[in-house]
C-alpha cells in the first residue's frame, strides 16, 4: 500500500525543495529520522533550524525509499507555504 508520510503536491522552481531534487508526489515518510504523518511535524523541525542550516529526510518515490538532503531556505517563504497547505486542507 501507500506509505504514511506527507505528500508533496507543490514544488517552488528555485526553492528549497526544488534544489534537493524533490517531486510533487513524492511522499515525505522520515526528517532526521523521525516518522512524519503530517506537514506540521515537518514544519516543527524546519523552524527548529535556522536559515542554510541542512535537514536529511527520507522520500518515498515510485515504490522506492531514497534519502534527501534540504538546505533551509527563507523562513516567510516557508510560513506563506505552511498557510497555504493548512488552507487547503481545510477547504
Amino acid at each position: 500500500g501507500t506509505p504514511v508520510g506527507v505528500l508533496i503536491s507543490t514544488v517552488t522552481i528555485g526553492g528549497p525543495a526544488y534544489e534537493a531534487g524533490l517531486k510533487v508526489d513524492d511522499i515525505i515518510l522520515q526528517v532526521e529520522g523521525k516518522q512524519v504523518s503530517a506537514f506540521t511535524d515537518l514544519t516543527d523541525v524546519i523552524k527548529s533550524r535556522k536559515e542554510g542550516d541542512t535537514i536529511s529526510l527520507r522520500i518515498w518515490r515510485g515504490g522506492e525509499e531514497m534519502d534527501v538532503t534540504v538546505t533551509i531556505g527563507d523562513m516567510n517563504q516557508i510560513n506563506q507555504y505552511e498557510r497555504e497547505v493548512l488552507q487547503q486542507g481545510n477547504e
